[in-house]
């Protein structure tokens, strides 16, 4: 049950991340992007 949580907070912490990201107007950090081709 732990990896799932440890999953979950970081899913959570990467929205976060990506919605800030979109408030300030910046790009997300090419780490957390979902790849491009």
């Amino acid at each position: 049950m732990r990896l799932y949580s440890e999953a979950l907070a970081r899913g959570l912490a990467l929205k976060k991340e990506r919605a800030e990201a979109e408030e300030n107007g910046t790009t997300p950090d090419p780490e957390t992007a979902p790849a491009r081709d």
